[in-house]
């Protein structure tokens, strides 16, 4: 007989309460909530709603070991789980989609919006999973992977979505985390790609670079993440090259280093429309207007992966088109600048892109 629950860690999170319980409340199924130290309200509030919560403090943090002893409050006689965070929150509608697609299976895979304030930032996810052939791995950017001798069974559903609220004013960095799993000898494949990119996205470049380099020359046999930790790279040598005070000791130009890397991870992997992008924007940064405007058109081929892992929203709407039409127009082919131009309007969302695009169309249009 199939059952149902979810599961949960939290921390000071009574804000979010009201929200959560609505929604698994609206999915009729028990919750099980690990805290881990809240110091104001969420653990009555949880309890109120009549959620079981247990309370224990995992030191040293790790996700991984506070989501296996969050999995472990789950009754045995389960069958399928969900794991959400309370800041997150399941469509109302769709609790017997998603648990009647996961009756003989043991993951179902969704739509997961990173930020509920911005629509665009959606992309594959799976938080649904059968209940004792799962455990969770990694310090942080936890995944629940197959237990040994488990053969998995999936299911896409693009119906069902699943939101995230994040905190404006998150404290804590994911970087120290993994810095503290890498340093007690963690050196795998995952542990490495995720501290060099979170290191990229707190601007600490040059830290950065040493473990996205040591990924490359170590892990060999996922081609879509290597090239990603390519284009990271790319990224870093841009992102110095605007600040050569930071990086003093080449005299190489640093665009040309970028440039280099982004060909690097296209070559690796040419199918996703980001590594196309990236590599046209850094073609275009050398002056490149050929390459940055063929590599605008194949980006703008590529139309399977909106949704995939470390997705780029804008490079699903206006950026290759303004890529474009900046490239069109430096070989001067001024009536196709004008078009990729106004194409690149036609999706842009931002107030700040679209008044850089008109400003520039402008120009065009006025020669």
């Amino acid at each position: 007989m199939p059952k149902f629950a979810a599961y949960a860690i939290a921390k000071n999170e009574e804000k979010n309460v009201p929200r959560f319980i609505d929604a698994i409340n609206a999915c009729n199924l028990p919750i099980y909530v690990l805290d881990t130290g809240s110091k104001d309200k969420t653990v009555s509030l949880l309890k109120r709603a009549s959620a079981f919560v247990t309370e224990q403090k995992i030191e040293p943090w790790r996700y991984d070991v506070a989501r296996n002893a969050a999995l472990a409050l789950v009754p045995d006689d389960v069958t399928h789980c969900i794991r959400l965070d309370l800041d997150e929150e399941i469509q109302k509608d769709v609790y017997d989609e998603l648990f009647g697609k996961a009756l003989n299976l043991t993951r179902v895979n969704h739509l997961f919006q990173l930020d509920a304030s911005i629509p665009e930032s959606i992309s594959y996810h799976s938080c649904v999973h059968s209940r004792h052939d799962y455990e969770w791995r990694y310090a942080a950017h936890e995944l629940f992977l197959p237990k040994e001798g488990i053969v998995e069974k999936s299911i896409m559903l693009d119906s069902v979505l699943i939101k995230h609220y994040p905190p404006k004013n998150r404290t804590h960095t994911y970087s120290k985390i993994l810095q503290a799993a890498y340093d007690s000898g963690e050196h795998d494949d995952r542990t490495t790609f995720m501290l060099g990119r979170d290191l990229y996205f707190e601007a600490s470049y040059q830290k950065a670079l040493i473990y996205l380099n040591e990924y490359i020359l170590k892990f060999q046999n996922n081609k879509i993440e290597r090239s990603y930790a390519m284009t990271l790279i790319g990224k870093c040598h841009r992102a110095l090259s605007m600040d050569r005070s930071r990086i003093p000791w080449t005299a190489f130009p640093l665009t040309t280093i970028e440039f280099n890397w982004m060909m690097k991870a296209y070559i690796e992997y040419p199918h996703r429309r980001e590594t196309c992008v990236e590599l046209a924007y850094s073609a275009l940064r050398i002056k490149d207007f050929q390459s940055a405007l063929e590599f605008s058109k194949k980006a703008l081929k590529i139309v399977d992966g909106r949704y995939a892992p470390n997705n780029n929203p804008d490079d699903w709407m206006f950026k290759p088109y303004e890529i474009a039409m900046h490239a069109a127009y430096g070989l001067g082919f001024v009536f196709d600048a004008l078009i990729y131009g106004r194409n690149a309007l036609k999706s842009v969302t931002r107030d700040v892109d679209r008044g850089r695009i008109e400003a520039t169309l402008k120009s065009i249009d006025g020669v």
